[in-house]
């Protein structure tokens, strides 16, 4: 059997640094040695010439990172990173081998779970207990309407448009509903803004700064939400 030489330098930065960002100071990393088939793939796309690299460094006895796995629970472990230095691993190992790999271990209160993407699955760290899965339905929609109300009850025929009123709405939804959910609630929360305080009241657009402000805060919150989106700083 071809001995296989780790360095888990990298693997411990990816998990502490350069994993999802929920991850940060939620969990801690244990190496330990598995067999090569309890590890599974996460079914994204392979370069060959990146396993063949790979391949190439193990066969030369250089070390590698261990492949960074949560454990799904089933006796399983899923990779994390490294899914092209498995796919090296299991041809250079075959199905009886044993591989290290960097395991991330939740912390007290945390735990991975599955999680269906459409056309993949992951496993995503998310917080126990009940309150924070009633938090995320709860708090966007509450925060919302609190806009509508604040936004009714100063509303002035004279005045600009109070947009500005929403931002705090879109940064939280975007934080618990991600992007999406963002733009439709504060679709949702204009639209009844609008009826409610007549057609000539605070959402009207009596003059051009009127339309650049309307403009420029529209685009400030669907920045917003996006850099939230973008930066996996949504609650779990």
């Amino acid at each position: 059997m071809p001995q296989v030489h780790y360095n888990p330098f990298f693997s411990e930065k990816w998990i502490y640094y350069l994993s999802p960002y929920e991850w940060r100071n939620h969990v801690r990393v244990e190496f330990r040695d598995v067999p090569i088939q309890q590890v599974e793939h996460a079914g994204c796309t392979s370069d060959p010439d990146v396993i063949a690299g790979w391949l190439e460094t193990l066969r030369a006895g250089r070390p590698i990172p261990p492949p960074v796995v949560v454990s799904t629970g089933n006796g399983t472990f899923y990779t994390h990173d490294g899914n092209h230095r498995l796919l090296a691993l299991q041809e250079l190992l075959g199905p009886g081998g044993a591989i290290t790999v960097a395991q991330a271990i939740p912390l007290d209160g945390f735990a991975f779970q599955h999680a269906e993407k459409g056309d993949y699955y992951t496993y995503e760290l998310h917080r126990k207990g009940l309150a924070p899965k009633l938090a995320k339905y709860i708090v966007p929609p509450a925060v919302a309407c609190a806009s509508v109300i604040v936004t009714y009850a100063l509303r002035d025929p004279g005045a600009a448009p109070l947009l500005a009123l929403f931002c705090l709405s879109v940064v939280l939804t975007a934080l618990y509903w991600g992007m999406r959910g963002a733009a439709l609630l504060t679709l949702i929360t204009l639209g009844v803004a609008a009826y409610l305080t007549e057609p000539v009241n605070s959402l009207l657009v009596t003059n051009l700064s009127h339309l650049v402000e309307i403009v420029l805060t529209g685009l400030g919150m669907l920045w917003v939400s996006y850099l939230i989106s973008k930066g996996n700083w949504r609650v779990q």
